[in-house]
């Protein structure tokens, strides 16, 4: 679990309240103290995800207590800077300090929520999938021996035709695949396997040691992605699997994530929702859906302009992630209109949740040029099995968010 707690460091007590708070909405724990040696001190108890200071200079006391921070503590936690004004000469200095962030005052707090999100999540990166597909046991073994001491998770075939039953039960990220097998040759087997929608989108890999390049042209032509000649340098192999999968992750990302927050798209909530009613059909849990719709947002659009309205969604993104439990599902249906798939917690339980979300989101300010401002949603709640599939749930928890508004909005209704 990832270090939520929060030094603040600001000798005004106003200040250091209503920073606090605003940074309190998202999740953060919050320690407040008047000085650097105060922060100091505790942190021998309980070490800070991240300290933030807010100062006017970096001159004095100030300056010799964050060089006894950074020499008390190995790695010390990452300093971000509040100061008073942009300028560029503090930006420098609060550089040659080490600071991992600087915001001028009027704090973007929507920025500062990115920065902190950024330095205390830990992300458990999932190890590379790769199918082996070679006849030649003693060259699959090696293969299978370079990968795996890299920490990847490998499955070895020897016989192509078993391709479709392997892909189905390990899921590869990406196949490695001999041009030239007894039974049939690897182009063909790409071939025949780029003409069904399920694999169109796994690297196919030709390693070979046959170096004719019209032959390796022919071969990507007939859906290979890449053409490794052996012998290949265990390291390469490593590098080349790696990068191969790292792009094919982020392009699967893409397609299925929202540009503006990150969350999965509309179609990527709908099939996530559709797996978890299938699941809810033989273990016969209940599976709350809940679908948030920011209030007259159209206004907010109209009244600071699109790109402020662009954070508010973002923030709002933000909070939901991180106020919802990690099983819990969230994505952008579309517009201002958030949906959340509850894997954690009954429908009664996901009311009083989203009530607290609700009444959090509301005290959040949004920053704009020459001021702030305060926006609220209206959220809807219903659950299978009342509902039976995804098009009855979704249709149910829009009539409940309507009614939400129509009661003025700012509310949390469920359908029981």
């Amino acid at each position: 679990m990832s270090n939520r707690l929060i030094y603040l460091v600001d000798g005004s007590p106003e200040s250091r309240e209503d920073l606090a708070a605003q940074i309190g909405h998202y999740g953060y724990g919050i320690s407040s103290f008047d000085s650097l040696s105060q922060a100091t001190a505790e942190a021998k108890r309980s070490m800070p995800a991240v300290i933030l200071i807010s100062l006017t200079d970096f001159e004095g006391d100030m300056a010799l207590e964050i060089g006894e921070l950074q020499s008390e503590f190995v790695p010390p936690p990452p300093i971000v800077f509040i100061a008073e004004s942009g300028d560029p000469g503090l930006r420098l200095r609060s550089v040659r300090f080490g600071a991992r962030g600087f915001f001028p005052r009027p704090v973007n707090i929507d920025a500062l929520i990115g920065m902190l999100d950024r330095l205390t999540t830990t992300s458990d990166v999932q190890k590379y999938r790769v199918l082996i597909v070679e006849s030649n046991v003693e060259l699959a073994g090696e293969f299978d021996s370079i990968l795996s001491q890299a920490g990847m998770l490998t499955r070895v075939i020897t016989n192509p035709l078993t391709i479709y039953s392997a892909v189905a039960e390990f899921s590869p990220e990406i196949i490695l695949m001999d041009l030239y097998y007894p039974e049939i040759l690897g182009m063909e087997l790409a071939a025949v396997m780029r003409q069904q929608e399920q694999f169109q989108s796994i690297p196919i890999v030709f390693h070979s040691s046959d170096t004719d390049q019209a032959r390796q042209t022919v071969a990507l032509q007939k859906g290979g992605d890449d053409y490794l000649t052996r012998p290949v340098h265990p390291e390469y192999l490593v590098l080349f699997v790696s990068s191969r999968v790292d792009r094919a992750r982020t392009l699967h990302s893409l397609m299925r994530r929202d540009s503006l927050t990150g969350l999965l798209t509309h179609t990527g909530i709908h099939e996530a929702l559709e797996a978890r009613i299938r699941t809810a059909r033989s273990d016969g849990k209940e599976v709350p859906f809940v679908i948030v719709d920011i209030d007259k947002f159209k206004r907010i659009n109209d009244t600071y302009g699109h790109p402020i309205g662009d954070i508010v969604l973002k923030s709002l993104a933000r909070l939901l992630k991180q106020r919802v439990w990690s099983a819990d599902i969230v994505g952008r249906l579309g517009g201002e209109e958030f949906g959340v798939i509850i894997n954690s917690m009954d429908a009664m339980t996901a009311s009083r949740i989203f009530n607290e979300i609700r009444v959090d989101f509301a005290q959040i300010r949004h920053a704009f040029e020459g001021g702030g401002f305060y926006a609220t949603f209206s959220c809807g709640i219903a659950s299978y099995p009342r509902y039976a599939d995804l098009i009855e749930m979704e249709n149910a928890a829009e009539r409940a968010v309507r009614h939400a508004k129509k009661l003025g909005g700012n509310k949390v209704a469920l359908i029981r």
